[in-house]
This record gives structure tokens, C-alpha cells and sequence, in this order.
């Protein structure tokens, strides 16, 4: 399923169902250059193991309207995760990865997965 969640700015994504009732969400975030497509077949193998799955673009990719800035972005993410939910797993790659470990100081995340996260020192996390 294609679609759109009204943040600011808006979020395009992609949404994979389960063939059963998700035994919990996930949330997708790709990296650098990349795109919610980049991020399909990790989407389809999640759903097929029973998650529901939104694999979305951050701005200045893919489908975005909006231009890319870091901090734009994190606030995307945070939007992104008030509309589908906080206790959703999240995986990040790369970027997405970045953006989730300068949110996790001060965001409540849920469970976080991090592909290929840039190197850098990780302050205490809730």
C-alpha cells in the first residue's frame, strides 16, 4: 500500500500487512540516497513473519516534496513515530540509523535496530 501520513512534512511511504492479525509494527528508515523502495524487501520479509511495516521517505528522497536537512528530518521521524506508534520496533540504516541515535537522548523509541549507523559516541538512552 502506497500513501502519505499528514506530517509536516508530509511522509510518503510504503505499507506491508501481514496475511494474519501484526504481532507488532514496524517502522523502516533508509539512508543517504536511498528511498522507502531501498527498503521493500526487508518490508516484505517482515510482513511475511507476521509485522505490520511502513518503510518511508525522509525529506529530499524518493517521493518527498520537502528538501533534505538533518534537522527537518528528525522532525519527520518524530512525527513519524507519534502517528504509527511508539512502541513500534524501528530499524534504521545509515542515515536513518544517524537520525535515530540523536533522537534516542530525548524520544522515547521503541525497540531500535541500527544498520550500518556512522561511527560516532553514544550519549546514555531512556
Amino acid at each position: 500500500e502506497n500513501g502519505t501520513l499528514p506530517t509536516n512534512p508530509p511522509s510518503p511511504y510504503l505499507r506491508f500487512h501481514p496475511n494474519s492479525a501484526p504481532i507488532a509494527k514496524v517502522i523502516l528508515l533508509h539512508g543517504l540516497n536511498g528511498n522507502k523502495q531501498f527498503m521493500q524487501p526487508f518490508g516484505m520479509a517482515l510482513a511475511e513473519a507476521g509485522f505490520e511495516v511502513y518503510a518511508f521517505d525522509l525529506p529530499g528522497h524518493g517521493d518527498s516534496s520537502a528538501s533534505f536537512t538533518f534537522d527537518l528530518s528528525s522532525l519527520m521521524v518524530e512525527s513519524i513515530i507519534e502517528h504509527v506508534g511508539v512502541e513500534s520496533f524501528i530499524v534504521g540504516h545509515s542515515l536513518g540509523a544517524g537520525l535515530l541515535i540523536d533522537l534516542a537522548p530525548t524520544q522515547p523509541l521503541g525497540k531500535v535496530v541500527l544498520l550500518s549507523p556512522a561511527p560516532v559516541p553514544l550519549e546514555p538512552q531512556h
